[in-house]
């Protein structure tokens, strides 16, 4: 595995009461910007790329497996091409298609990319393109279901919910998948 740069930057944390559940939002400092972290001790809820702004937080200790996580997501946006995502875990909950399709998406490789009507034929829906952008778009878990992998097949390739067409094309060249793509 690639290694971790030395500069992981300060992790800060925030508790926050939603649904009789304590949850913490964490900011970490990357190549592409501040990303947001939403967890809790059983898991992963969401990552906010792109946003500008993000609650204000405070320092709190986190679990065991966020640190690897937070570790993977410095490797990975500082150019490392074997990262995986397999040990997070991932909560909350979403219809079967979707399961599918986010499933099919996390098998993309670093560096490579597929058109939303490729990772519909992938998951036995041909003709459903719009749904799996759809689907794309509501991505709780940019970069662990690379959703910027999936790019359009005509003029709307570089669409992008989590910061736009300039950090999908960040995020790819990071990954050496923009050669070709322009």
């Amino acid at each position: 595995m690639c290694g971790i740069p030395g500069r992981l930057l300060r992790l800060v944390s925030v508790v926050v009461e939603f649904n009789l559940t304590e949850h913490h939002m964490s900011h970490l400092h990357t190549p592409i910007g501040r990303i947001g972290l939403v967890w809790s001790n059983h898991g992963l809820w969401s990552i906010l790329i792109g946003q500008e702004r993000l609650p204000a937080v405070q320092e709190a200790p986190y679990p065991s497996w966020l640190e690897s996580l937070l570790s993977l997501v410095v490797a990975h946006l500082s150019g490392c091409r074997e990262v995986t995502y397999e040990e997070v875990p991932l909560l909350g909950q979403c219809t079967p298609f979707t399961a599918r399709v986010r499933h099919a998406c996390g098998q993309i490789p670093i560096g490579q990319t597929v058109t939303y009507g490729e990772l519909a034929r992938r998951v036995g829906t041909s003709g459903a393109a719009q749904a799996v952008g759809q689907v794309m778009k509501r991505n709780p878990f940019p970069l662990i279901i690379p959703c910027h992998r999936v790019i359009g097949a005509g003029s709307n390739r570089w669409n992008y919910s989590a910061g736009g067409p300039s950090m999908k094309r960040a995020i790819l060249s990071i990954e050496g998948a923009l050669p070709g793509l322009m």
